[in-house]
């Protein structure tokens, strides 16, 4: 239940610190590297996503067209964020503490 969302979002925060700290050291940035963060990243994604749609929903079926829409707008507006805004600004290492950041307060949310 609950206690499974949180520990999501706390491995979620855990990998994004880890891949600042890698970033920062100048560590695994080669190709099995970033596919192992990749990977991770999107496993931890992923699971998320099937939390958010089975946890405490009555009637599934009517909540999975309008989480898929809001997964399809939220990665529409990160991307455009992210490529705009994030890298330019902040760089690789900056983005993924921004994201540690933003996944504890979503704690609050579980």
């Amino acid at each position: 239940g609950r206690g499974f969302g949180a520990s999501l979002l706390g491995a979620t925060a855990v990998l994004a610190l880890a891949s600042f700290e890698l970033l920062h050291l100048g560590m695994w940035t080669g190709l099995a590297g970033t596919s192992a963060l990749l990977a991770a990243s999107g496993f931890l994604t992923g699971s998320l996503f099937a939390f958010a749609s089975l946890h405490r929903v009555a009637d599934r079926a009517a909540v999975v067209s309008p989480l898929y829409a809001a997964d399809l707008a939220g990665g529409c507006l990160g991307s455009v964020v992210g490529s705009l805004f994030l890298l330019p600004v902040l760089g690789l290492p900056g983005s993924a503490l921004l994201v540690a950041f933003l996944a504890l307060p979503a704690l609050l949310l579980v």
